[in-house]
């Protein structure tokens, strides 16, 4: 599955069948495959298993802070 967001804590996001999985350590388009690791009602949480491909290097993530 591909990473599609980054969450306000940093971790990538992605959906199953519109239900929110949350993955840490990973960016946006990244291709993954995950395993769950916990379910709650709302979202769940995963860890990679396998990464097939990193995002491409030319869209730098938004960091939220102020440079200056």
């Amino acid at each position: 599955m591909t990473i599609s967001e980054i969450s306000r804590r940093g971790d990538g996001l992605t959906r199953i069948e519109g239900f929110v999985v949350f993955v840490p350590g990973t960016q946006r388009g990244q291709n993954v495959r995950i395993k769950i690791t916990q379910v709650s009602d709302r979202f769940a949480s995963g860890q990679v298993v396998q990464s097939s491909e990193k995002p491409a290097a030319s869209t730098p993530e938004p960091t939220g802070k102020a440079e200056g």
